[in-house]
């Protein structure tokens, strides 16, 4: 397993709160500066190393510290914050025929105009996806949906 050691998160906040919206998974977790130094660190560090950093500089208890280092290594091994391989298109349309789907998204256009930080055509996932002029057009669509429906 080639697993790539950067997170690919993004942090993101509203009024009053600050999240981790998780671009692996599509998930969002409440943000803390203690879970942010696991996720990044979780490669690098042992972890009784994290456990005695996270003591250290945030003055946190060893027993919490600990907790939140099983609650993201859990994270971690269910998928979230890293990329375990790089799939190939090829490799998410055989799996896509393979696996029953329960709903049907189509992506008509790349030329939203609102540059959400979290959407995966900003320019926080530069490999991921990008802005263009590019829209599906009704043969590709009607495609889709007839698979989807077969």
């Amino acid at each position: 397993m080639n697993m790539n050691k950067n997170p690919k998160v993004l942090v993101f906040s509203t009024d009053n709160n600050k999240y981790i919206f998780d671009n692996v998974s599509g998930n969002v977790f409440p943000y803390s500066n203690e879970i942010m130094f696991i996720i990044n660190n979780f490669f690098r560090l042992s972890k009784d190393d994290i456990i005695e950093e996270l003591a250290n500089k945030f003055g946190v208890e060893k027993r919490k510290c600990s907790n939140l280092y099983l609650y993201i290594e859990n994270l971690i091994n269910n998928g979230c914050f890293y990329n375990e391989m790089v799939v190939t298109e090829v490799d998410c349309r055989e799996e896509s025929l393979k696996t029953p789907m329960s709903q049907l998204i189509l992506v008509l256009t790349e030329q939203c105009n609102l540059r959400c930080k979290y959407c995966i055509y900003s320019e926080h996932y530069p490999n991921v996806m990008g802005y263009s002029n590019k829209s599906m057009n009704y043969e590709t669509a009607k495609l889709a949906i007839d698979q989807y429906m077969q």
